[in-house]
């Protein structure tokens, strides 16, 4: 055990030092390319779009009285989206008329049952405002992005806009409760949906926004990025984590961060650790690994204030990683 726990010292040092010196160099920007909640008192502005949602549904209702299910499908919801969803399709070119009238002949009874949900999602509105204020308190130049509630085939949860100032949302997938019928599905969104949290998700997406590292993207900036966007989603919503995969990064910790060490190390398997739910057994460990290092740099941080900061703003990870003393809980 002395001579392991004296190796991965070893290696988490080599690796630290591999890390800050490949970002040091500011190589990545920002990506430049309806309803309003406006308070001058609390210097919020921005707006929730929702219109896409009563389009896909009209459309979807039309689909009983015609034989030519693709075009209605285009005439009535993609031919009338909204800036958001004209955005969503922008970075989601598969959103095809044909990709959603396969999504809907698929799962008849996801779509009957997730009706409810989708139409109601106005109700995290407040919760969601509260957040963002939260958020400002702590950093003050956050820029609050637009929420964009659409209709995706079932093929994503959520994004942003290419200039990061909307964040667009898969609401059937979002807003799926425990009373969807989820009996169709045999992959991994069988384990998301009826799983999620509205306003948890949206502020994870809206963090990806204000954040910057000054380095090319690689395993270790994705692994931050998304740590980063999970533990301030939790801070502001002081809400525990209570899924499969943070089960799972538990109790296999120490194996999991030697591992991916190796991958930020060579920058390899990026598929291995984000995504890929289909070759996966346990996909998207990077999201866990990333929350643990964030979370363990907010402990060891004098400034607790200032830890926040750099969290959401996340301009230089290995300093970060470094900073963190993050070793896998391995020595417990």
């Amino acid at each position: 055990m002395e001579m392991k726990t004296k190796y991965l010292i070893q290696i988490s040092i080599l690796l630290v030092a591999i890390i800050i010196s490949s970002c040091s160099t500011n190589s990545r920007k920002p990506n430049n390319s309806e309803k309003s909640h406006v308070s001058k008192s609390e210097k919020l502005n921005y707006k929730i779009i929702t219109s896409d949602i009563d389009n896909f549904w009209v459309a979807y209702d039309s689909l009983q009285n015609t034989t030519d299910s693709i075009s209605t499908i285009q005439r009535l919801y993609i031919d009338k989206a909204s800036d958001g969803l004209l955005e969503f399709l922008k970075v989601r070119p598969r959103f095809t008329s044909k990709a959603y009238v396969e999504a809907i002949e698929k799962y008849p009874k996801f779509w009957k049952s997730v009706r409810h949900s989708t139409l109601n999602i106005e109700k995290n509105s407040l919760r969601i405002k509260s957040a963002f204020m939260e958020i400002k308190k702590i950093y003050p130049e956050f820029e609050i992005p637009d929420i964009c509630f659409a209709i995706s085939p079932v093929s994503a949860g959520g994004t942003t806009a290419q200039d990061n100032k909307m964040i667009l949302i898969g609401t059937e997938i979002v807003a799926a409760d425990s009373s969807v019928d989820i009996s169709e599905f045999n992959n991994i969104l069988k384990d998301i949906l009826g799983t999620l949290n509205v306003p948890l998700y949206i502020i994870h997406e809206a963090i990806h926004t204000s954040q910057n590292p000054m380095c090319e993207p690689s395993i270790l900036t994705e692994t931050l990025m998304e740590g980063s966007a999970e533990f301030i989603s939790h801070f502001i919503l002081k809400k525990e984590f209570r899924t499969k995969k943070y089960e799972y990064g538990y109790e296999n910790e120490c194996d999991l961060w030697g591992k991916i060490k190796v991958d930020i190390e060579n920058d390899t398997n990026y598929d291995k650790w984000f995504g890929s739910y289909s070759n996966n057994k346990h996909p998207d460990m990077g999201y866990f690994i990333g929350y643990r290092i964030i979370e363990a740099y907010y402990e060891q941080a004098d400034n607790k204030e200032q830890a926040l900061v750099d969290i959401i703003k996340l301009t230089h990870p290995g300093e970060i990683l470094n900073k963190s003393n993050y070793d896998g809980n391995c020595n417990n």
